[in-house]
């Protein structure tokens, strides 16, 4: 769901308007993603988690990743994770 969503939220910063999309959990026809963002192409994406599929899926569309110390410790390889 976090991932659609995030893809969303970027189809509405950066594509021309109005926006339809379609998905397996958010649909919206004729959006418009008012006000414009002044970075371009988006503002940055801070993603924040502890679990590695998470970590995984802010390495790739993140620009900022963030996580909790602590799963270092329960044996999660952060480096392998990202």
């Amino acid at each position: 769901r976090f991932e659609e969503a995030l893809y969303l939220i970027k189809k509405l910063l950066t594509e021309e308007m109005p926006v339809t999309f379609s998905g397996n959990f958010y649909s919206i026809e004729q959006a418009k993603g008012l006000p414009r963002p002044v970075q371009k192409p988006h503002p940055p994406i801070y993603i924040g988690g502890g679990g590695e599929r998470v970590l995984s899926f802010a390495a790739k569309q993140a620009n900022i990743v963030g996580f909790a110390p602590k799963n270092s410790q329960k044996g999660l390889n952060m480096k392998d994770a990202t």
